[in-house]
């Protein structure tokens, strides 16, 4: 997933393989102007959430500078959402970028 103001899937969620499709979707993301933090992370959690039990490590790996300024930015609801979706499997770890991330 990448996300700007909206939510765009690169690849589908899939068991990796063949690197080469990841690779080059890593390679056509661009900045975009706004931060929908919660939508790209919720889309990928729920993605992975369908393949949790039954793979033996389901992670969404956030990569932002953690500026939310579009769609939901409740920082209590975010983390009750990680933690519900923690509870069926799915993780989350976060790596801010940029020199001001939140």
């Amino acid at each position: 997933m990448s996300f700007d103001d909206r939510v765009h899937v690169l690849v589908p969620a899939q068991q990796v393989g063949d690197r080469r499709a990841l690779h080059q979707a890593l390679e056509d993301i661009h900045e975009g102007g706004s931060t929908n933090l919660h939508g790209g992370w919720e889309a990928g959690a729920r993605c992975l959430a369908d393949f949790a039990q039954e793979a033996g490590l389901s992670r969404v790996i956030l990569l932002s500078d953690g500026n939310a300024n579009v769609g939901r930015t409740d920082s209590d609801l975010i983390a009750q959402q990680c933690g519900e979706l923690a509870l069926k499997g799915v993780t989350t770890s976060t790596y801010g970028l940029g020199h001001q991330f939140n």
